[in-house]
């Protein structure tokens, strides 16, 4: 046996480890090389359809290893798509996804890639030709054309969607965050402005950051169903007849530091410019939800009362919009009563001519009280609303004003909220009273009602 003193143990170790570390940087040099070679391999062979995390490790790798390296990217979108899953089928939605995924890609270009997001209904995709603006909205356009041809589903059922754009060139991309932060601010743009549209990235996007998350806060509310609807009923005073309904929406918890619908809610989206895009998905699926509803308890026939927002009202894809949401759906026109949510006198000239696009359709128009009567005059010159809202104390308003020169401001019916007991108004024959309440197998709940009026000089009451 050989004995050897310390300081033979330490040049020993010394020679061991002079020799080992050059041996292991060759084998770490070697192992990165053949992992180089497969990556490149594995990259250069990959297929067009791939998973988000490997798309966006693909883009990453060749921003890295390509100095040359440039391309347009398009983010697409289904418009109306959180409406929808909630009333199809999963299995029927999956194989929609399905066939629109396979259109993306037979679109694709040699060499594009493409990969559907963490959102279902938004898919992204990689085209390695540079493309100008011009070329670029083109491009799109022409996948926005073949994406919104009817998909047929089974024998019986078609289904048409439009869809929202976002493009962007490489001119404006530094790395992969560069990509997913400039896609979704321009997507964000396109759907705040009503979707349906393509739309080409501007650097005065970067602008519109701050207002992103209010975005992704209200469409997780909307997929996570936070926000729901419930429905209202104001009936005769014997209970014996429904005429009409009001469809409220709910929060189940707290949306944007609001716990419940209201003025201040939608003034805060008037700031973010979230106003449109969200209260089109509202009147959407609020109507939605109520047909299903209604078809539970067997009153297809009552009108219903629902929230639109003024911005709607001036915007110029709004009509188009609305006619085709309801001719898809089969909706009764007349059975509907839009109650305008905070008027802009300044754009009174569009707003007019919009209400009576939709009143020739058979559309009625329903609008709060206010006690400012020079704008209550303005709002009802806009409007001609047929049905008016207001609480018993804007009532008793209304009838102080009811004798004066404002006697012929409106002939609209009156549906008063927020009143304590029966005996606060007299029943005489130019009355009409109703009940208002959460109606459940034929019970109404006689704690939240209201009463519906409609004054015999006013207007006569449509018979059944």
């Amino acid at each position: 046996m050989i004995y050897l003193t310390t300081s033979q143990y330490t040049i020993l170790s010394i020679l061991i480890l002079c020799v080992s570390v050059p041996l292991i940087y060759l084998a770490y040099q070697a192992v990165m090389k053949e992992r180089k070679r497969y990556k490149k391999d594995y990259y250069k062979h990959l297929d067009d359809l791939v998973k988000i995390k490997t798309f966006y490790d693909y883009i990453a790798y060749q921003m890295k290893t390509n100095t040359a390296f440039e391309g347009s990217f398009l983010l697409i979108s289904i418009d109306g798509f959180q409406r929808l899953s909630q009333y199809m089928r999963d299995d029927s939605m999956t194989k929609y996804l399905q066939h629109f995924g396979h259109r993306i890609k037979c679109l694709l270009p040699k060499g594009g890639k493409m990969a559907q997001t963490k959102s279902r209904e938004i898919f992204i995709v990689y085209v390695k030709e540079k493309m100008n603006d011009e070329k670029l909205y083109t491009f799109a356009s022409q996948y926005k054309s073949n994406l919104e041809k009817a998909m047929r589903l089974n024998d019986h059922y078609a289904l048409n969607k439009t869809v929202t754009i976002a493009a962007i060139n490489d001119k404006a991309l530094k790395q992969v965050e560069d990509i997913t932060t400039k896609l979704k601010l321009t997507l964000y743009q396109g759907i705040r402005d009503g979707g349906n549209r393509v739309i080409c990235y501007q650097p005065k996007f970067d602008n519109h950051m701050m207002f992103l998350s209010t975005y992704e806060t209200l469409k997780h509310a909307i997929v996570s169903q936070t926000i729901q609807f419930e429905t209202m009923f104001f009936t005769n005073t014997t209970c014996e007849e429904i005429e009409g309904a009001i469809v409220l929406p709910v929060f189940k918890e707290s949306v944007l530091g609001h716990d419940m619908f209201q003025k201040q809610f939608m003034l805060d989206l008037e700031t973010s410019h979230d106003d449109y895009w969200f209260s089109q998905w509202m009147l959407e699926s609020g109507l939605t939800y109520y047909q299903e509803y209604i078809r539970t308890i067997n009153k297809a026939h009552v009108p219903v009362v629902i929230f639109i927002h003024y911005s709607q009202l001036t915007h110029p894809q709004f009509i188009e919009q609305l006619t085709s949401f309801i001719y898809q759906n089969r909706l009764k026109t007349e059975n509907m009563i839009l109650r305008v949510f905070h008027i802009d006198v300044e754009q009174a000239k569009t707003v007019y001519q919009h209400v009576r696009e939709l009143k020739s359709l058979g559309i009625q128009f329903a609008l709060d009280y206010t006690k400012n009567v020079d704008h209550l005059k303005q709002f009802i010159d806009m409007i001609d609303p047929e049905l008016m809202i207001m609480n018993s104390d804007d009532y008793q308003h209304f009838e102080s004003i009811h004798h004066q020169p404002y006697a012929s401001l409106t002939r609209a019916k009156v549906l008063l909220t927020q009143v304590d007991t029966m005996s606060d108004f007299q029943k005489d024959d130019q009355h009409i009273y109703g009940l208002f309440g959460k109606v459940a197998e034929k019970v109404i709940n006689k704690d939240e009602w209201v009463i519906y009026k409609n004054k015999k000089n006013h207007g006569s009451r449509r018979e059944k």
